[in-house]
């Protein structure tokens, strides 16, 4: 890998809405979560995701207080810090057909965690997710796909 490609890798990261949730949902991993987002903040990493991540970042909150897992001025606190979180809403030309066609080759169900890894392959950065089973499922065949440390499962 040249210097140039490695320091684009560091300099842009594609974060996923499971990382969003982690950092403000009191479940395990949190500190971990914590301490990679103040790293990339500290060192300038632009963050970016596709503009799924608002729709699932609010749809998961929304589930949480369905389930009576979450009061709903809690979720809407949550809400409210996640939206102003520094990340870049995206959405490159043919990023659904980059999405659809990884979602096949990785033989997702669904592509929503593939619009994530379409847009890291389109800006040539990592993507970080807190999804435990999405990385064990895919990590080792998309190689910039990467999982905060002290993940479990997500409870959404």
């Amino acid at each position: 890998m040249s210097c140039a490609r490695r320091e684009r890798l560091e300099s842009t990261v594609c974060v996923d809405a499971s990382v969003a949730l982690r950092l403000v949902l009191a479940e395990p991993g949190q500190a971990q979560a914590n301490a990679q987002w103040e790293s990339w903040l500290g060192a300038g990493t632009r963050l970016v995701s596709p503009y799924l991540f608002a729709f699932e970042t609010t749809a998961s909150l929304r589930k949480l207080v369905h389930r009576n897992a979450l009061a709903p001025e809690a979720a809407k606190k949550a809400h409210a810090i996640v939206r102003s979180f520094p990340v870049e809403l995206l959405h490159p030309e043919g990023i659904e057909d980059e999405a659809f066609a990884l979602a096949t080759d990785l033989g997702l169900a669904t592509a929503y965690d593939s619009f994530y890894l379409a847009l890291a392959r389109k800006l040539v950065c990592e993507v970080w997710t807190a999804d435990a089973s999405l990385h064990r499922s895919v990590g080792r065949r998309f190689a910039p796909l990467r999982l905060l440390p002290g993940t479990g499962p997500v409870t959404r």
